[in-house]
């Protein structure tokens, strides 16, 4: 499943002892949705269609820390997970549930809108 997530890291423009800047891709987005998580936190436990533009794929940044991700197909069934460290890029394919838990303090920015999440989020009831 590792080409239903894709991954990149973010483009540093300069970094000293104190900062570190970074180049982040909005990718044509008018509003995007912040989201900060306690180590331990789940959040996700979706999939999206594709039917929003912004959805497929999902984009999102990890600013900060780092979360593990659990991927289903939802139709193959096909699962992977993997340990992701911010600051980077991840996009998520159409048609793959997924959730993720917070390894530490996270800190991400979801490139859609609240009404773009809502019109393309579907939940399978647990087994």
């Amino acid at each position: 499943m590792e080409k239903d997530v894709q991954r990149m890291p973010l483009r540093l423009i300069s970094t000293n002892e104190h900062a570190s800047t970074y180049r982040i891709p909005l990718h044509g987005c008018q509003e995007g949705l912040l989201g900060m998580r306690k180590a331990g936190a789940w959040f996700g436990g979706h999939y999206h269609k594709g039917a929003q533009p912004n959805k497929s794929p999902e984009k999102l940044v990890l600013l900060q820390g780092e979360v593990k991700i659990f991927l289903r197909d939802v139709h193959s069934l096909e699962e992977s997970e993997h340990t992701l460290m911010g600051p980077q890029e991840i996009h998520i394919k159409p048609n793959v549930w997924h959730k993720l838990l917070a390894i530490s303090d996270v800190l991400f920015l979801e490139m859609n809108s609240l009404e773009e999440h809502v019109a393309d989020t579907y939940y399978i009831a647990p087994e």
